[in-house]
């Protein structure tokens, strides 16, 4: 009877010393089939190993990755962005050879000025900042149109539902027609 309960009890296991030990400790396990990688029984972890800066599981190291995963795309479609149009003028090229002589050197001299005909670059961004601007400085004149106006106690020939930049204009009006009466 007792060396049926020994026969039954389980062999304790104890901690691996050692990565190489650890390694044979949980192969040796997996065999029997009661290994188990992430809960409790496993001789050693890697868990400590994701904290180190070096480690591609590290937050920060998945960042970077990540940063340069997107610049490597965004190159890529730059390169092939430059790529077609190289293409497409390289076709163009060609097919001035099909051309007449007298064509083909119009055509030359067409395209080497063609460069002024083009916006510069920024125009566009710049266009926008502007107009920005001027909607902002003119929205600020009128709200302080507005606010001299409640300072005179002329709010009232406002109209209620119109915007700043018409009350504006309609204080602009009123102040005409004040000068006009003057003389």
């Amino acid at each position: 009877m007792a060396d049926m309960k020994k026969e039954q009890l389980p062999v304790p296991v104890l901690p691996a010393r050692g990565a190489r030990a650890g390694v044979r400790s949980d192969v040796n396990r997996n065999k029997d089939g009661s290994y188990n990688p992430v809960g409790t029984g496993s001789a050693w972890s890697h868990n400590f190993l994701n904290q180190k800066p070096w480690h591609p599981l590290n937050f920060r190291n998945q960042i970077k990755k990540y940063e340069h995963e997107q610049k490597a795309v965004q190159d890529f479609k730059t390169k092939e962005a430059a790529m077609a149009e190289w293409q497409a003028e390289q076709e163009r090229q060609a097919t001035l050879g099909f051309l007449s002589p007298e064509e083909a050197k119009r055509q030359r001299d067409r395209a080497s000025i063609q460069f002024m005909y083009q916006k510069p670059p920024g125009l566009e961004a710049a266009l926008i900042r502007d107009r920005e601007l001027a909607d902002k400085k003119q929205r600020e004149e009128a709200s302080a149109a507005a606010a001299a106006a409640a300072a005179d106690g002329n709010q009232q020939q406002l109209q209620p539902g119109s915007t700043a930049a018409d009350q504006a204009q309609q204080q602009e009006q009123q102040q005409e027609a004040l000068r006009q009466r003057q003389q």
